[in-house]
């Protein structure tokens, strides 16, 4: 298995028809570690003389996935949440939605949150245009999570699994374990000490074991999988997905 640490930058031309849709399409892919070295519009008869050509020697594939160590631990969590129907996530700091996207589309209910509007847009549009008729199982919600009063006055019920990624708020770090439900999922991933490059800030950079602290045996969670690792640009990340146990308020 490919480790959830990896990350490989890759080259792209975009050609599209709208700049809205250049747009979305830039950011999605330069989250996923993509480099959008040009980006063209064209006209519909081009698009349709060429349209072929995206076939040809190949096989079809999205351009854009979600985070690695989110595919890695998915399949484990939906067999411990099988007997849970409607299973429902929220995506926290979900900035232009790949992850809510990627569990949309194996079925999941989601709340992406964000405190950027314009992320959110993009969000509900790359969803909405991605897999069909998910009006009814996604839907967004601008807050900003470090004015934490306000915050935790406007978040959405409690949910079978939590997931964050790239971001930390210490003080917020109690109420995610609240915001699980028994039984459900904590799944995060973010930079942690020593700082290389960005980001350099000691609070926006997990201490060693923090996560496993926060969301380990001492606060009624079992640990699925947590590790700390290195990406390929030498920064430090930690990650966790741990169970919150059943008997847990």
């Amino acid at each position: 298995m490919r480790d959830a640490a990896q990350v490989t930058v890759l080259e792209l031309n975009l050609m599209g028809g709208r700049d809205e849709d250049l747009v979305l399409a830039k950011k999605i892919l330069e989250d996923t570690h993509y480099l959008i070295r040009q980006m063209w519009l064209c006209s519909p008869e081009l698009r349709q003389d060429t349209s072929a050509l995206w076939e040809v020697n190949t096989k079809s594939r999205r351009l854009w996935n979600p985070n690695p160590f989110l595919m890695s631990v998915i399949d484990t969590v939906e067999a411990k949440l099988s007997h849970q129907t409607p299973r429902r996530a929220v995506d926290v700091a979900c900035g232009s939605g790949r992850d809510s996207v990627f569990l949309l589309e194996r079925g999941w209910n989601v709340v992406g949150i964000d405190f950027n509007p314009h992320l959110l847009a993009l969000a509900t549009t790359f969803a909405s245009r991605f897999i069909p008729d998910t009006a009814a199982r996604f839907s967004v919600s601008c807050i900003d999570l470090e004015d934490l009063p306000t915050a935790l006055s406007k978040l959405p019920p409690r949910a079978d699994v939590v997931h964050v990624a790239r971001y930390l708020h210490r003080p917020l770090l109690p109420h995610l374990r609240d915001f699980v439900l028994p039984g459900g999922f904590i799944i995060y991933h973010t930079f942690m000490e020593p700082a290389v490059g960005k980001p350099n800030k000691i609070k926006h950079l997990l201490h060693k074991g923090e996560l496993l602290d926060n969301f380990g045996p001492s606060h009624g969670f079992t640990v699925i999988d947590y590790r700390e690792s290195t990406l390929e640009d030498r920064r430090h990340v930690q990650f966790i997905c741990s169970q919150k146990n059943p008997d847990a308020s």
